[in-house]
C-alpha cells in the first residue's frame, strides 16, 4: 500500500497548498483516509470527538461533517446518534480506492483481474475512439501524453498522467456504458499502473502511447487497437516483474518473521 505523507510529516506551507488545491472538505477526507490506512483508528474503534479532530486539523465542523459523511457513504465509517463515529468493523482499504489522492496497492488477485479487465475493455475502446474521438478528446489525450513525457523520471506523477490518458481515450468512445464501467474502477486502474511503474517507467511506454495517439488522430480503427495491444503487452510484461517483486517481498518478510532462519 502506498500513500502520501501524513499532515504531521508535512511543512505548513505544503499543507496549506494541498488544502487550497483540494478544497478543505476533500483535504480533511484525505487526512482521515490516511489515518484509516495507517490504522491510527482500527476497525470497530471510535474516532476522536468532532471538536478534537477539527482543532487538530484546523477545519470547520461543516467541512469535517461533509468529509465524515462521504466516508460513511463508502462504508469506511459508521455513525451512531449520541455515541460518535466509528471505523466500520469490516473496514477494508478498497473502500477508499476511488479517492485518487491515494494510491492503494491491489491484492494479488485484484492485480491480475485488472490486467484482464484492461485487455477486455481497452482494445474495444481504442477501436471505438478511433471512430468517435472529437477534437476536445484528442486535446485531452495530447495534454496527458505531454505530462507523461515530462514526468518519466517521476513514476508517481507519470502514472497519474498515464491514467488520465487512458481515461481520456475511454471518454472518447462517448459510450456511457464503457465510461461508467471504467469509472467505477478508476482507483484500481491507477493502483495497477502505479505499481507497474513503481520500479521505473519503461522506456518503451511513451513511444507506444504516441503511436496510439497518432492512430486515433488518423482515425484508424485497425491501427488503434493494434497500438493498444502493444501497450497492454508492455503492461503484462511489467506485471510479471511486479509478481516477482511481490514474491521477493513476501519471502523477505517471512524470513524476518522467522528470525532470519
Amino acid at each position: 500500500m502506498s500513500k502520501k505523507g501524513t499532515e504531521g510529516q508535512q511543512n505548513p506551507g505544503l499543507v496549506n497548498d494541498e488544502r487550497e488545491k483540494m478544497g478543505v472538505a476533500n483535504w480533511i477526507r484525505w487526512q482521515l483516509s490516511i489515518g484509516l490506512l495507517e490504522e491510527r483508528w482500527k476497525p470497530s474503534e471510535r474516532l476522536p470527538p468532532e471538536a478534537e479532530i477539527c482543532q487538530k486539523y484546523d477545519v470547520s465542523r461543516n467541512s469535517y461533517d461533509h468529509a465524515r459523511k462521504q466516508l460513511i457513504a463508502k462504508g469506511a465509517l459508521e455513525a451512531e446518534k449520541g455515541s460518535g463515529t466509528w471505523v466500520a468493523k469490516d473496514f477494508h482499504p478498497y473502500m477508499l480506492r476511488d479517492d485518487l489522492n491515494l494510491v492503494i496497492r491491489l491484492e494479488p488477485g485484484e492485480f491480475s483481474d485488472m490486467l484482464e479487465f484492461r485487455h477486455t475493455i481497452e482494445l474495444i475502446c481504442a477501436s471505438l475512439a478511433a471512430d468517435r474521438a472529437t477534437g476536445a478528446d484528442l486535446l485531452a489525450m495530447s495534454a496527458a501524453l505531454e505530462a507523461m513525457k515530462a514526468s518519466q523520471n517521476d513514476p508517481a506523477v507519470f502514472s497519474r498522467a498515464e491514467c488520465d490518458f487512458h481515461f481520456a481515450l475511454i471518454a472518447a468512445t462517448h459510450s456511457n456504458a464503457w465510461i461508467r464501467a471504467a469509472g467505477a474502477l478508476r482507483g484500481d486502474f491507477l493502483a495497477f499502473i502505479a505499481e507497474v511503474n513503481e520500479a521505473g517507467v519503461l522506456p518503451q511506454s511513451v513511444p507506444a502511447h504516441e503511436v496510439l495517439y497518432q492512430a486515433l488522430k488518423n482515425r484508424d480503427p485497425v491501427a488503434a487497437p493494434r497500438a493498444m495491444a502493444t501497450i497492454l503487452a508492455l503492461a503484462k510484461e511489467a506485471s510479471e516483474h511486479v509478481t516477482q517483486r511481490r514474491k521477493a517481498e513476501q519471502d523477505q518478510q517471512s524470513r524476518i518473521m522467522s528470525g532470519g532462519k
